[in-house]
């Protein structure tokens, strides 16, 4: 369509090259394709779909501040997220022009949680929930299904469904049982890790249906979010409130130092994560097992804690001004146990 090669022209983000490689598929061959995106990734580009939300209809979330940057921030966000599902209906629009949408196989994730601060590196839901979206009208059940899921499980299922070898060096399983029943219960627990991103930092996080276990091994340092994120209006936002003490608790927790070593939550009660209750007595019992479970997944997957793991490269006021660290690696965690060999998956 007109607007489609209009808008492979002037697109910065990489959605421009989708339709193009769809329509010029092989239609008598099964394919598989995966798509990337900058949308939405700071910094905000110029788009057909810029200005769609208007700043004074936004309301950011609780723990930002809600004021002109932060709704300008986040109104420029939905713009981009606008545009990528606009580049979404335009390959699903092509594939039912080929008769062939109701037999593909569609997942629509992000990577991470959104580039603002509390979300993108934090090891709770805010930084690690994305979305998660399959369509696939011939062999899915289109209901909502609150199963764990990770990542690594994505490959198998996709194998499995294509009718191939699942290789031994693939760590997840496949979840195929869930697009039937969305209901089946499937994992007991997920894991998570945060490394070096602009800033130094090691977590690792496991979560089960009741509970998120959080361990941080760098908890002098504050977790304020990747240097984008330190450097947005946002961030502005929240430091003006903080210099006249006006921030909530939650606000401020981007500033807090030091952190706690451990964070324990009970995800049913607490699905926010806002309460860490590590330290009250009557959970201790659930602390101890989601402890356990971590140095459990650790230990199989060869991971550790190297005491020299990379610097931060930028300062964090403001943002991208670089430290004395820039551009210097320090030891990659698992390294001194070979893990990039290691194909233990931990517990499942």
């Amino acid at each position: 369509t007109e607007i489609s090669r209009e808008y492979e022209k002037i697109t910065n983000s990489g959605e421009g090259m989708w339709l193009s490689h769809v329509e010029s598929r092989p239609l008598n061959k099964p394919f598989f394709m995966w798509f990337a995106a900058l949308d939405a990734h700071r910094a905000w580009g110029e788009n057909q779909f810029s200005g769609t939300h208007d700043p004074d209809s936004v309301e950011p979330p609780f723990y930002l501040v809600d004021a002109e940057n932060t709704r300008k921030d986040m109104a420029q966000y939905y713009d981009e997220i606008h545009r990528f599902d606009f580049a979404i209906s335009e390959v699903v629009k092509e594939l039912r022009e080929q008769n062939a949408l109701d037999n593909t196989f569609i997942i629509v994730m992000a990577d991470n949680g959104r580039p603002f601060p509390h979300s993108k590196t934090r090891v709770n839901d805010r930084g690690m929930k994305t979305p998660f979206i399959i369509h696939w009208p011939k062999g899915v059940n289109p209901e909502i299904t609150s199963s764990l899921v990770s990542v690594i499980d994505i490959a198998p299922t996709i194998l499995e469904l294509a009718g191939c070898d699942i290789p031994e060096s693939v760590q997840g399983k496949s979840f195929s049982s869930l697009l039937e029943d969305p209901d089946a219960k499937f994992r007991n627990y997920v894991f998570a890790e945060h490394n070096w991103h602009d800033y130094e930092a090691h977590e690792r996080m496991v979560r089960n249906e009741k509970y998120m276990y959080i361990r941080n091994a760098r908890p002098l340092l504050p977790q304020m979010g990747p240097a984008d994120a330190v450097e947005s209006p946002s961030m502005k936002d929240l430091k003006e409130q903080m210099a006249k003490g006006k921030l909530t608790e939650i606000q401020a927790d981007v500033f807090v130092t030091p952190r706690p070593y451990e964070e324990l939550y009970n995800c049913e009660e607490d699905p926010l994560q806002l309460l860490n209750i590590a330290a009250v007595p009557e959970n201790q019992d659930a602390l101890v097992e989601m402890r356990e479970i971590l140095n459990t997944w650790m230990d199989e997957t060869g991971d550790n804690v190297p005491d020299d793991i990379t610097k931060s490269w930028f300062l964090y006021e403001p943002g991208y001004i670089q430290t004395m660290y820039i551009d210097k690696r320090g030891e990659m965690p698992g390294k001194a146990n070979n893990a990039t060999k290691i194909n233990n998956p931990g517990p499942f």
